[in-house]
């Protein structure tokens, strides 16, 4: 199955006069080097003469506040939607794998009878239907994996009791966290937008993924801009510590003073006006 992609390559970016952003830009890029991985360290100054680096007319002029560029030419975006048709095609398939969607695990319980690995025993897992007619379903399996996504605590703690596994130390319980996206649409600003404007016309030209350099103290990293395969600038995500793994909803204007004053550390030109909220998603 064909998947759609495109490589395009990805720039880490250090802001002016950062040591300590440029010390980690130095440390990813031996790690790289180390690994095999083909990255290149190189100051901005040197990019407005250098075509050869692949640099896009839509960061020159001052549209990219950095003194430091990590960049990643190999780094490329697909279609996510069709790749993971393609794990599922591959698994049902390739592989005669059974793929049962909307379904919940409710119980599960250790078998005896040589189903596991080396002849040791396997587990029944019971698990809730969408079927009105069967309404539940019972898998059988030598080996489970807990890949349960946003669910897998649940699931975890689910396994620690009815395989009598239990103990307060190793229950889990997530802290889940939103992340909103933000659509770059100069033309939807209520100031007057003007296709020949400089600047803008500049950040609708980039075609690159861009990064800051993550915050030390936060898990993920940081507000980017980042492209779909139609060639639409997205900004995000931002973080919202939220207590449900279902609720994406997402409203204009939430949290976008914050979003903003992320993206102008490194695109200064960016305004709210010229932001529109897309979608979320959980971690």
């Amino acid at each position: 199955m064909e998947i759609p992609h495109r490589k395009i390559g990805k720039w880490i970016v250090a802001a002016s006069g950062s040591n300590s952003e440029r010390a980690y830009l130095e440390k990813i890029h031996k790690k790289s080097q180390r690994i095999g991985v083909e990255t290149e360290l190189i100051n901005i100054n040197s990019l407005r003469n250098n075509k050869a680096k692949g640099v896009g007319e839509g960061l020159l002029g001052g549209c990219l506040k950095a003194d430091s560029i990590l960049n990643s030419p190999t780094t490329g975006i697909l279609d996510s939607h069709r790749y993971m048709e393609a794990l599922k095609y591959d698994f049902e398939e390739r592989n005669g794998g059974l793929y049962s969607p909307n379904t919940k695990v409710v119980d599960i319980e250790r078998m005896p009878g040589g189903m596991g690995k080396g002849g040791g025993s396997g587990y029944r897992a019971l698990v809730k239907t969408n079927d009105q007619e069967n309404p539940y379903l019972e898998i059988e399996t030598g080996t489970v994996i807990n890949s349960a996504g946003l669910w897998a605590d649940t699931v975890h703690n689910l396994c620690l009791e009815r395989l009598g596994l239990y103990k307060s130390s190793n229950v889990i319980k997530y802290r889940f966290a939103k992340g909103k996206y933000y659509l770059y649409q100069p033309s939807h600003s209520s100031q007057k937008y003007d296709k020949k404007n400089s600047y803008k016309s500049k950040i609708l030209a980039i075609n690159k993924l861009i990064y800051p350099v993550p915050d030390e103290n936060l898990s993920g990293l940081g507000v980017h801009l980042t492209l779909d395969l139609g060639n639409q600038i997205k900004f995000g995500p931002d973080v919202e510590y939220v207590e449900s793994n279902t609720d994406y909803s997402v409203k204009q204007g939430q949290d976008i003073d914050q979003v903003v004053c992320q993206i102008q550390k490194y695109l200064p030109g960016v305004n709210k006006e010229d932001l529109v909220i897309g979608y979320s998603g959980i971690r």
